[in-house]
C-alpha cells in the first residue's frame, strides 16, 4: 500500500470515529460506566440511520477492560458528554440517562449516575473504590462542562482536590483505625492528658520553651493502641480551628523508615494538604517548584534549595496563612530511629525545632519503647508519660471485649469470663493488652486451663520483638591475601578481608552476622570455615583466644589508606558494627561499641570516663573533633559535664536562630546567639553567625564567621558540610571582591583530608573553582590546563551515571568546558533550562543572541517558527518580539531551545550567552536575599505577609505579544500554574472568562496552555476577566489572597468589590 493510500484509508477511519462519536448510540455509552457487549443490543438503541452500529462502536470507540466488559474510550465519552449538555444542560444528561435499561452496578456507575442523575453518597461516605471511580468523573465531566460553556451553571462536585484529599486521609490513617478498631479501653486518663498537651499556651512555643510529650511504655502495653485512639481523635477534630492539622509519621512504615528528615517533612506537608483541600493545589504548586529549584542547584544551595530547612519555612509559612499555625505531629516507634539511624537523631530533632519555633500552635507527640532522649526535658516531668499495665479493673474489660472480639472471629461461642476467673487471669499474666489478648484468644479456642504458662509465653514474645537484624558491610580486601582450602576462594577472601579492617577484633559469630552478609554475592564456605582462611593469614592477624586481631603495625596505616580511599564504606562498616554491639552485656562488647560510636562522632560524653581511658589509645582512628574531646576529656573529665551541657544548648538553639534568620527577625537572632559565647569543636552555630552578618550587611564579619565554619566542619569530620563550607566562604570572598582568597581557600579545601577519597566532592569544588577563576579574572593558559586535567582525572573515577544524575555537576560542567564542548551546554539545557530562578539580565542577552542569530538566517524567524514561537512577521522587530517569550520560562525553556539545536547548533554567541548563565549562577546572590524571600520558593507572587492592601495596583496592559518581562505578568502566570495545574483546569478557566477557546492549543503542555491563555486574554482586552474567573472560582481559594495581593485594593474596589 501506498503512503497515500495508507493516508486515505486513516483518513476515512477518523471520518468514521468522528461519525461514531455523534451518534445516540454513543452517547447513551457516555452515560455507562462499562458495558457488556452481549447485552448491547437489548440495553441501548441504535440510530435510525444505522451510523451507531453497535458493531462498529465498539471496534472504533471502545476498550475492552480485563474483565471482558467494555469501556467507551475517554474522548468520545466527552465528545458525547459535551454535545448532551450542549443541547440542554443536565436534564438532558437525565433524559438519555432514563432511556437505558438494564445497567450493571460498580462504583464507576454509581459515580457516573450522581453526577447525571444526582444524588449519590456523600464524599465521606464513599468507599476506596468509589473515590478512585469518582476522579474518572470529575475528569471527564469537567472537561466537558467547559467546553459546553456552562461552568458556574453546571458544577461538577465533589471537586478532584477534595477527593484526592479524602483518598489521601484514608490511606493515612488505615494503620491507626486497624489498630484502633479493637478498642481504647482503660486508656482514659492516658488519652486525657495528651489531649490536655495539645491546648495553647501563651508565650514561647519553641521545643525549648514548650518541649514534645514523650510516651514510652514496653511492648505488647497497648501503647500503639493509645497513640492510634489519640490520632483518629485528632482526624476527627481536623476541621476545629483550635486543633488545627494533624500528621501522623510511623517510623515502622517502610517509606519512613530512613528516618530522613526531608522524607518526614515531605510526608507531613503531603498529610497537610489533603486537610487543607481548598489549598491542596499550593502545596502541590510548592512541590513543583522545590523540584525546579532544586536542579542545578549544588553546594551553594546547601542552605536554601537544597536544604529541607527551607521547604519547613516554606510549610510554616503555609500553615501560619492556611491553619492558623496550628499542627499537631505524632512520630510513632521511635525506637526505630534510635535502633537502626541513630545519626538521624539530631537532623530530626532540628526538624521539629524548626517548625515548633514559628508556629504557635505546633505540637509534637513522640512514642517508643523507651523514652525519646532527644526530646527529654528533666525540667519537665510533665512532658514524659508512661505507658502502664493496665490495672484489674481495666485489664478484667479488655480481657472481656478481646473474648468477645475473638469469639466472633472464629465463629464460636463466647466463653464467659466470670469475675473470679478474670481476675486469676490477670493476676497470672498482667495487665498487659497484649497478653490479654492472647489469653482471650486461648479462652476461646481451648479453654482456660491451659494459662498457666502464659507469662512465659508472654516474655518470649516481647523477646523476640526486641530483637533487631545485625548490620551488613560490603566491598573488596588487600591483593596478597590467599586462600588455601576450598571451598573458600581468594577473591571472596580478599572481600572478607578489606571490610575487617575497620573492625578491631574478628570473631565466627562477626564474621556470621556482619561481614559475611555484606558480601553480594556471598562467599563460599561457611562463616567457621571463613574465619580459619583468615585466621591463617599470620602477616595480616593474630589470634588471641578465639578472637582475630588485626595487627596494629598494619591495621592503622591500612584503616587510613582505606579511609582515603573508601570513606564511604569505612563510615558504613563503623555504623553496622556500633549496632552489632548495641546492647550486648559484656565488657569488651561495650567498649567496641563505644569505639565505633565515636568514630561516628558521637561526643565521647555519652560514655563513662573508665571507658574512654580505655579507648584513649585508638585516638587516631576517630574524628579530629572527637579526638581531641575524648583526650581532653581523659585529662579532665569534669569537663565533660560542660561540653555536654554546651552541645544540647546548641542543638536546641540552632533550629530556633534558623528559624528566625528565615524570617527576616535578624535582633532575634543576635540576642539568642548570644546567650552563651562558647562553641563546640564541630559546632554549626558559626554558619549561622555568618548568615546573621550577612543579613546585617557586613561582609567581614560574615566571612569571619564563614572561616570558623569550616574549621568546626573540618573538626566534624563532615565532608558534605565541609565542601560546602568552603564554596560559601570562597563566595564571601568573591562578594567582597577578594578572588584571590576565594581561590585559595577552594585549593586549599581540595587538599585537606576530610575530602580524601570523595569524588564527586571534589570535583564539584574544583568546577567551582574553574568558573571562580574565570569570573575573576585570575585563570592564565597554564593554570586552566593543569585545572581542567586534575578535574578530567577526577570525571574518570566517577561513573558515567554519577556524572549525568549530579544536575549541580552537569551546569558546572557546562559552564567550565561549553565553549570548546557544545554538548555539555545542551545536556545542561536539557536538565535544568534556564533554572527556575532565572537571571532576567542574562536571559535578556540571550534572547537578543537568539532574535539576532535568528533574524540572519533564510528566512528570518524560521528558528522561532521551528520552536511554536508566535511570529508576526520576518522582520526584526518581530522576530525579537517572537523570542522575547522565553523570558521567565526558566526550567521550561529546555523545551523552546532544545528545538532550536535540533535544527542547527546555535551559534558562537547564542551558546556563550547560555554559558555565562551557568558560569554565573547563584553569583552574587547573598543568602540574606534568599531568606528575605517568603511564600513559593522563587515567585515573586508568593507573600505570606498579612493582608494585601499595602501592594500597588496592577495596571493590566494589554500588549499584542504579551510582554513576559513584565513582574506583574510572571507573577499572574505563577498563579495560575498554581491554581489550574492540568488541561483540564485551564480549560474551565477560559470558558468562566468567556475567552473563545478555538483560538488556544489545548493539545500541548500545561505551561505553554497557560501562556496562550494568557495570550489569548491580553489581545482581546480580558486579562481582567480572567482575574474576576479566578477570585470567583472556589477551586482557586488557594490563590484569592495572592490574587488580591497582586491587583491592590484600587483594583479591587473597582472591579470587584466583593473581594
Amino acid at each position: 500500500m501506498s503512503e497515500l493510500e495508507n493516508a486515505e484509508v486513516l483518513l476515512a477511519e477518523a471520518q468514521r470515529r468522528s461519525l461514531l462519536g455523534r451518534s445516540a448510540l454513543a452517547e447513551q455509552l457516555a452515560l455507562l460506566g462499562t458495558f457488556s457487549p452481549d447485552r448491547l443490543s437489548t440495553a441501548l438503541a441504535a440510530d435510525d440511520e444505522g451510523e451507531g452500529d453497535p458493531r462498529s462502536v465498539l471496534e472504533l470507540l471502545s476498550r475492552r477492560l480485563p474483565s471482558g466488559e467494555l469501556m467507551l474510550e475517554d474522548l468520545p465519552r466527552i465528545n458525547a458528554l459535551t454535545r448532551m449538555l450542549s443541547r440542554g444542560g443536565h436534564p438532558e444528561l437525565a433524559r438519555v440517562r432514563r432511556t437505558i435499561s438494564n445497567v450493571s452496578d460498580s462504583p464507576l456507575q454509581r459515580m457516573l449516575d450522581a453526577f447525571v442523575l444526582g444524588g449519590g453518597p456523600e464524599l465521606e461516605e464513599r468507599d476506596e473504590d468509589e473515590l478512585i471511580a469518582s476522579l474518572d468523573v470529575w475528569g471527564w465531566a469537567t472537561e466537558a462542562v467547559a467546553r459546553a460553556h456552562l461552568v458556574g451553571l453546571s458544577p461538577v462536585t465533589p471537586g478532584k482536590d477534595a477527593i484526592e484529599s479524602r483518598l489521601a486521609l484514608l490511606n493515612v490513617t488505615r494503620a491507626v483505625r486497624r489498630l484502633a478498631a479493637g478498642g481504647c479501653l482503660g486508656r482514659e486518663v492516658q488519652l486525657g492528658r495528651l489531649h490536655g498537651y495539645l491546648r495553647r499556651h501563651s508565650g514561647p512555643h519553641d521545643l525549648r520553651a514548650e518541649p514534645a510529650m514523650v510516651v514510652y511504655g514496653i511492648g505488647g502495653v497497648g501503647k500503639s493502641t493509645l497513640v492510634a485512639r489519640f490520632v483518629l481523635d485528632l482526624y476527627d477534630e481536623r476541621f476545629d480551628p483550635a486543633t488545627g492539622v494533624f500528621a501522623y509519621l510511623d517510623l515502622d512504615r517502610p517509606t519512613l523508615a530512613d528516618c530522613d528528615p526531608e522524607v518526614l517533612l515531605t510526608d507531613i506537608t503531603e498529610q497537610v494538604a489533603a486537610q487543607l483541600t481548598g489549598h491542596r493545589r499550593q502545596f502541590a504548586r510548592n512541590a513543583e517548584v522545590k523540584r525546579r529549584l532544586q536542579r542545578g542547584a549544588g553546594l551553594e544551595a546547601s542552605d536554601s534549595a537544597g536544604s529541607y530547612r527551607q521547604q519547613a519555612s516554606q510549610l510554616v509559612a503555609d500553615l501560619r496563612l492556611f491553619a492558623g499555625g496550628a499542627i499537631a505531629v505524632v512520630l510513632d516507634t521511635y525506637e526505630q530511629l534510635e535502633r537502626n539511624h541513630p545519626e538521624q537523631r539530631g537532623p530530626v530533632y532540628e526538624l521539629f525545632g524548626l517548625l515548633a519555633a514559628d508556629l504557635p500552635g505546633f505540637r509534637l507527640v513522640v512514642s517508643g519503647r523507651s523514652p525519646a532522649t532527644a526530646f527529654l526535658d528533666p525540667a519537665r516531668p510533665d512532658r514524659v508519660m508512661r505507658v502502664p499495665a493496665l490495672e484489674e479493673p481495666a485489664a478484667l474489660a479488655l480481657l472481656r471485649h478481646f473474648v468477645h472480639k475473638e469469639s466472633e472471629r472464629a465463629r464460636r461461642p463466647a466463653v464467659e469470663v466470670g469475675d473470679e476467673l478474670g481476675r486469676e487471669i490477670v493476676d497470672l499474666i498482667g495487665g498487659i493488652p497484649l497478653t490479654l489478648r492472647l489469653a482471650a484468644r486461648v479462652l476461646v479456642q481451648e479453654g482456660p486451663e491451659v494459662l498457666t504458662d502464659l507469662r512465659s509465653r508472654s516474655r518470649a514474645l516481647d523477646h523476640l520483638r526486641e530483637e533487631f537484624v545485625r548490620g551488613f558491610l560490603y566491598q573488596r580486601i588487600l591483593d596478597h591475601i590467599t586462600a588455601h582450602h576450598p571451598p573458600v576462594t581468594t577473591p571472596d577472601l580478599r572481600r572478607l578481608a578489606r571490610v575487617s579492617i575497620v573492625l578491631r577484633r574478628i570473631t565466627v559469630e562477626l564474621v556470621e552476622c556482619v561481614l559475611v552478609p555484606s558480601l553480594a554475592p556471598a562467599p563460599a564456605g561457611t562463616a567457621t570455615e571463613l574465619f580459619e582462611e583468615l585466621a591463617g593469614e599470620v602477616a595480616f592477624v593474630e589470634l588471641d583466644g578465639g578472637v582475630l586481631r588485626l595487627r596494629e603495625e598494619l591495621r592503622v596505616p591500612a584503616l587510613v589508606a582505606l579511609r582515603l580511599a573508601d570513606p564511604g564504606l569505612v563510615r558504613h562498616v563503623h555504623e553496622q558494627a556500633a549496632e552489632f554491639y548495641r546492647g550486648r552485656p559484656g565488657e569488651e562488647d561495650k567498649l567496641e561499641f563505644a569505639y565505633h560510636r565515636l568514630a561516628l562522632g558521637t561526643p565521647p560524653d555519652e560514655f563513662d570516663e573508665a571507658t574512654l581511658r580505655r579507648l584513649a589509645p585508638a585516638t587516631d582512628d576517630l574524628p579530629p573533633s572527637s579526638a581531641a574531646t575524648l583526650r581532653d576529656a581523659v585529662k579532665n573529665p569534669a569537663r565533660l559535664v560542660t561540653a555536654r551541657m554546651l552541645e544540647e544548648w546548641e542543638n536546641s538553639i540552632f533550629p530556633v536562630v534558623d528559624a528566625a534568620l528565615r524570617e527576616g527577625r535578624v535582633a532575634e537572632a543576635r540576642r539568642l546567639l548570644s546567650e552563651r559565647p562558647d562553641r563546640s569543636p564541630g559546632t554549626e552555630l558559626y554558619r549561622l553567625e555568618s548568615r546573621l552578618a550577612q543579613a546585617e550587611h557586613d561582609l567581614p564579619a560574615a566571612t569571619d564567621a564563614a572561616a570558623r565554619d569550616l574549621k568546626a566542619a573540618e573538626a566534624a569530620a563532615d565532608p558534605t558540610r565541609f565542601a560546602a563550607a568552603a564554596l560559601r566562604l570562597a563566595n564571601l570572598n568573591e562578594l567582597s571582591g577578594l578572588g584571590s582568597a576565594a581561590d585559595e581557600v577552594l585549593r586549599a579545601a581540595d587538599d585537606a583530608k576530610t575530602l580524601a577519597g570523595w569524588v564527586l566532592l571534589r570535583l564539584e569544588l574544583l568546577l567551582n573553582r574553574m568558573n571562580l577563576r574565570e569570573r575573576t579574572r585570575l585563570e592564565n593558559e597554564e593554570d586552566r590546563w593543569l585545572l581542567e586535567m586534575q578535574a578530567r582525572s577526577l570525571m574518570q573515577r566517577a561513573s558515567a551515571r554519577e556524572l549525568a544524575g549530579n544536575s549541580a555537576l552537569v551546569r558546572l560542567l557546562a559552564a567550565a568546558l561549553g565553549a570548546e564542548e557544545p554538548d555539555r551546554l545542551r545536556e545542561a539545557l536539557r536538565l535544568i533550562g534556564l533554572g527556575h530562578e532565572e537571571d532576567p539580565a542574562r536571559v535578556a542577552l540571550l534572547i537578543e543572541s537568539l532574535a539576532d542569530w535568528d533574524s540572519s538566517l533564510d528566512p528570518p524567524g524560521k528558528l522561532a517558527s521551528a520552536s511554536n514561537l508566535r511570529l508576526e512577521g520576518g522582520d526584526p522587530g518581530s522576530v525579537r518580539r517572537a523570542w522575547s517569550a522565553l523570558s521567565g520560562l526558566g526550567t521550561d525553556a529546555t523545551h523552546v531551545l532544545d528545538r532550536v539545536w535540533e535544527q542547527i547548533r546555535p551559534s558562537v554567541v547564542v551558546r556563550e550567552r547560555l554559558r555565562e548563565i551557568y558560569l554565573w549562577w547563584a553569583v552574587g546572590k547573598p543568602m540574606a536575599a534568599v531568606e528575605a524571600s517568603s511564600g513559593a520558593p522563587g515567585s515573586p507572587a508568593f507573600s505570606h505577609s498579612a493582608g494585601g492592601g499595602g501592594a500597588p495596583p496592577v495596571h493590566l496592559r494589554t500588549d499584542d505579544p504579551i510582554d513576559w518581562s513584565r513582574p506583574e505578568v510572571l507573577q499572574l502566570e505563577e498563579l495560575i500554574l498554581t491554581a489550574y495545574p492540568t488541561s483540564t483546569d485551564l480549560l474551565s478557566l477560559a470558558s468562566r472568562a468567556g475567552l473563545d477557546q478555538t483560538l488556544i492549543s489545548w493539545a500541548s503542555s500545561g505551561r505553554r496552555i497557560t501562556r496562550e491563555v494568557l495570550g489569548v486574554a491580553s489581545r482581546a482586552h480580558q486579562l481582567g476577566d480572567i482575574v474576576e474567573a479566578m477570585l470567583t472560582d472556589p477551586e482557586a481559594v488557594s490563590v484569592h489572597w495572592a490574587v488580591r495581593q497582586l491587583m491592590g485594593e484600587e483594583w479591587l474596589s473597582e472591579h470587584h468589590p466583593d473581594a
